[in-house]
Parts: structure tokens; C-alpha cells; sequence
């Protein structure tokens, strides 16, 4: 069977950095770069530092924020791209194995 790989963010979910991130810091995306630690979050990625240590390291000045409230910002900012769904629907109901549900 062909396997077929998708990239996720932006792809298949919009990616929440862009519209949802700067506004749960309430900042401009401009801010926001210019003040978060520019490797924290592909170290946290990458699994070279834990949850704990991305909120310590977040922030260039170290300044503490809500890690919780992040964390729900992001997981209510995921939604399909448009069209995405019914494809993943499509290629299921074409034998495909993908998880959707």
C-alpha cells in the first residue's frame, strides 16, 4: 500500500504561532519575536528540553506567563485547513489508513 506523508502545520491545521500566540501574550507578532528566546521552542520540539524548562526559557528576559493558558490557547486555535478534512474523509473512505476521528 502507498503511504502517503503529510506536512501538519498549515497543511493539514493551521499553525496557531501566527494569530493566536501574539494575541494570548498580547503582543504584535513583531513583539513577540523580537522577545521570545530564539531556539526554546525547536529545543521543545526536538525533545532537548521539557515543558518546565520551555516556560523558563521562553522569554528572553525569563519572565514567568501562564504555561496552562498557553497550552489551551493553542489546543482551541487547531482547525483543519479548509478542504483538508473532507481529503483525510475522502482517502479513508478510499481504503486509506488515516486517523481523522
Amino acid at each position: 500500500m502507498p503511504v502517503l506523508l503529510f506536512d501538519v502545520m498549515d497543511t493539514v491545521v493551521r499553525d496557531p504561532f501566527y494569530h493566536h500566540i501574539p494575541s494570548f501574550f498580547q503582543m504584535s507578532m513583531k513583539e513577540l519575536l523580537e522577545s521570545k528566546h530564539p531556539t526554546s521552542w525547536s529545543e521543545f520540539e526536538m525533545g532537548l528540553i521539557n515543558e518546565g524548562q520551555l516556560a523558563e526559557k521562553f522569554f528572553n528576559d525569563g519572565r514567568s506567563f501562564d504555561l496552562e493558558g498557553l497550552k489551551a490557547c493553542m489546543v482551541r486555535a487547531y482547525e483543519y485547513v479548509d478542504g483538508v478534512e473532507d481529503i483525510l474523509c475522502s482517502l479513508k473512505q478510499n481504503n486509506y489508513e488515516v486517523p481523522v476521528d
